[in-house]
């Protein structure tokens, strides 16, 4: 729950909008030798010299993994508020 709470957080000030229900402008950077791997840099809430890339492997129908460089995102299980905020 609290990662849930925390991606809502992260996706409105990376909008900097509290509506996210419209279309919002979010840097996706795409793998070039990984078709289906993303990454989005995210601006750490504690720390303005910190960014995270949480990183995402997709298919049409699934999410297939992710990992981000963060230090929660090292878990085995579950995600970070990044990853979340991502997907």
């Amino acid at each position: 729950v609290f990662q849930l709470k925390r991606a809502r957080s992260y996706a409105e000030e990376r909008c900097s909008s509290t509506n996210l229900t419209s279309d919002v402008a979010y840097s996706v950077h795409r793998c070039k030798i990984i078709p289906n791997l993303i990454r989005i840099p995210t601006q750490s809430a504690h720390s303005n010299r910190a960014t995270y890339h949480p990183t995402i492997h997709f298919t049409d129908q699934a999410i297939i993994g992710w990992w981000c460089d963060c230090f929660t995102g090292a878990r085995f299980l579950g995600c970070c508020s990044h990853i979340a905020s991502a997907i």
